[in-house]
């Protein structure tokens, strides 16, 4: 966050109170809150499983249903900790469409169709007998990644589904021409539809992007500030600026995005962590955004923690977060810095300091840390590939009166707002900031509303609540038909194609996450098997991805205590036979190199906190995780944080590069071009 920010007056930060009560007022309409818990969790393996298993929702009842993610799948389960796990059969007719997503959100809803294809109009009248309001529209397109995520949320919410196709994708960043012809789009979808939506007051509080809009745009006079806005906080505004409507998105593709709009519906965290660099002395901006009541407000709902500064630094960070990674569920964080680097009381962090986590809202107070949403080597991007379901931060450099302060979020929350309302500044006339454009130029001072479309971009659905309350649950019924009753006929199942036999046999290996309570979750036999298909080069390269992922799971689940074993952690950390076969064989992956080396510095640096485990043994451990983390391929753009954590890992541990050095090469697998680079780093040091 710009130090700058410490000119800008305060004006207009505590939301006025009415409104607040408004907000927090009782549903306009039906929702995912009215509707009974079914103590079950179905793990899908395609999209058109998906959708037929949320049809079985109806108005009444509904469970949770996940597209099966390595990493996300058992994240999810661990936090619900279901009573019966279901794994679906695949569906004999495999894709999706509008017209199947349109029909799911209508069973879903027990809407009585006669066999008709559903529509808009069909939904919309389904609410107006229930003598209900729609209190959200979802946005999707056939051609998005996000659009089962979206589908999932419309169904669980009772959200308006309207499809909308933009030429400009999610990673575009368009004129201010095109993202206003994105907002007319949006108007005029839900003018059509008849909805009262023009006022604050109106008929939709929430607008979800789950198409493949763009997100970020220019502003007509770039002078007014350098980074560009977000499209999300453009689409719900009238022409007059007024803010009528929440927004929120899903990214991440099929599984994340359906894993987010899931743990809206039915998780609540239990436990919560401040963790803040600004100062808490003095009357200025950075002071009063430090957290001071919020943990206490927060209390009734979950046990909150804070760290403030000067003891919010960078080893306090990792000894909170390392080696179980992040166990808060709500996460607030005040700091300072870019895209993918953030700023401590002591020590600059990365996106290499963002731990795993369990689901979770995390918060960001800082300048830029949204700016790349869909690059998992960012600070937001990181967060959300690893567990977070929803993300606030800013998409440049808002100045930090953009922001709620933590208190005043803390007050709203309790008060019972959803979080896509409680973290933005409502319109206000006095939310004024200036920026000098030149220095010693008067006359170049530029004067703009913070309250206005801006930065701040919110990832997730904008009507989740924080209410500390998990429902009770309903005793699921005994199912059998459309499921595979245990995992070993899930294992013998077989699909046709060599393609769809590969892709099975991959989720078979990830099954085991679900089956295993322990540590040592690597079976090296069936990885030989998986191994030995030929699958091509593309699925080769998904194969390794995901074998990576169940591989580094398995380690960090062993915990800490595996670090006093050398004989326990060097059989968790030797690299799979069958992940070697496939990396030898031509099927590596950039991401692959990248989730082994984002682990092996938190796994390395988590050495240095147990001062029990004597430094030949930490040489030892640091040289098998630097190791294993130079055995994949990695980019010319990772290349230099791999050296650079080499590097810190050691200082860490107390111990010269030189040390580890034939540790790291000892394995005769790794590649020519990373012995290469390794050698040549480890020369200069």
């Amino acid at each position: 966050m710009s130090r700058r920010c410490d000119r800008i007056p305060l004006q207009g930060a505590i939301f006025p109170l009415l409104l607040l009560t408004l907000l927090a007022a009782l549903p306009r309409s039906v929702g995912a809150s009215e509707r009974q818990v079914a103590d079950r969790v179905v793990i899908c393996f395609d999209e058109a499983s998906f959708l037929r298993e949320i049809t079985a929702w109806d108005d009444e009842r509904f469970w949770p249903v996940l597209l099966w993610d390595s990493g996300l799948v058992p994240k999810f389960i661990e936090a619900f900790r279901p009573g019966q796990v279901l794994l679906a059969e695949y569906a004999p007719k495999p894709g999706v469409s509008k017209q199947a997503c349109l029909d799911a959100v209508a069973d879903a809803w027990g809407v009585e169709r006669g066999g008709k294809a559903a529509s808009t109009r069909l939904l919309l009248d389904a609410l107006e007998a229930r003598g209900s309001l729609p209190r959200g529209a979802v946005l999707l397109s056939e051609s998005s990644p996000e659009l089962l995520g979206g589908t999932a949320l419309a169904a669980g919410r009772f959200h308006i589904p309207l499809f909308l196709e933009t030429e400009e994708k999610q990673r575009a960043r368009v004129a201010l021409e095109k993202a206003e012809l994105c907002r007319s789009a949006v108007a005029e979808l839900l003018d059509g539809c008849g909805i009262a939506y023009r006022e604050p007051s109106g008929d939709l509080d929430f607008l979800v992007v789950a198409n493949d809009m763009p997100f970020g745009y220019v502003p007509s006079d770039p002078r007014t500030h350098p980074g560009g806005y977000t499209l999300d906080d453009l689409l719900a505004r009238g022409g007059d600026s007024k803010r009528w409507a929440a927004t929120g998105r899903l990214v991440g593709g099929p599984a994340r995005s359906v894993y987010m709009a899931m743990c809206a519906f039915f998780l609540q965290p239990d436990r919560g962590l401040f963790f803040s660099r600004y100062t808490t002395q003095g009357q200025g901006a950075f002071a009063f955004y430090s957290p001071k009541e919020a943990p206490a407000l927060l209390g009734r709902f979950f046990p909150a923690d804070a760290v403030r500064h000067p003891d919010a630094t960078l080893a306090k960070w990792r000894e909170i977060q390392w080696p179980e990674g992040n166990r808060s569920g709500f996460l607030h964080v005040n700091s300072s810095g870019g895209a993918a680097n953030w700023s401590t009381s002591k020590g600059n962090a990365s996106f290499f300091d963002v731990p795993e986590t369990v689901p979770a809202v995390v918060h960001y107070t800082h300048s830029g840390s949204a700016a790349q949403p869909f690059n998992s080597d960012s600070i937001a991007g990181r967060w959300l590939e690893n567990g977070a379901f929803i993300y606030f931060g800013s998409y440049a450099e808002p100045y930090l009166t953009a922001f709620v302060p933590p208190d005043e979020l803390a007050r709203r929350v309790v008060a019972g707002m959803p979080l896509g309302a409680a973290m933005r500044h409502p319109y206000s006339g006095k939310g004024w900031a200036e920026r000098q454009m030149k220095k010693d130029d008067p006359e170049s001072r530029v004067r703009f509303n913070v309250s206005a479309p801006w930065k701040l971009a919110y990832f997730g659905d904008p009507s989740y609540r924080l209410t500390g309350i998990n429902p009770k649950r309903l005793e699921p019924e005994r199912r059998t038909r459309g499921y595979f009753a245990t995992t070993s006929r899930f294992r013998r199942a077989r699909r046709t194609a060599a393609d769809q036999k590969a892709a099975h046999r991959l989720a078979k290996i990830g099954i085991v996450l679900i089956e295993e309570a322990k540590g040592d979750l690597v079976n090296d036999s069936a990885w030989l098997k998986t191994a030995r298909t030929d699958p091509g080069p593309e699925l080769a390269g998904r194969m390794q991805r995901e074998m990576t992922r169940v591989w580094v799971t398995s380690i960090r689940r062993a915990g800490a205590e595996a670090l006093h074993a050398e004989r326990s952690l060097g059989k968790l950390l030797r690299v799979p036979r069958g992940l070697q076969r496939i990396t030898r064989e031509g099927g590596s992956s950039v991401e692959s190199g990248r989730i082994v080396a984002a682990f092996a510095k938190e796994f390395v640096a988590g050495l240095s906190l147990l001062p029990d485990i004597d430094k030949e043994l930490k040489r030892r451990l640091a040289g098998q995780v630097l190791g294993a983390a130079c055995c994949f391929e990695h980019s010319a753009a990772s290349a230099k944080p791999l050296f650079a954590w080499i590097n810190e890992t050691c200082t860490a541990l107390g111990v010269e590069t030189s040390e580890v050095k034939e540790t790291v090469l000892e394995n005769d697998w790794i590649s020519q071009a990373a012995r290469e680079a390794v050698t040549r780093y480890l020369a200069k040091k």
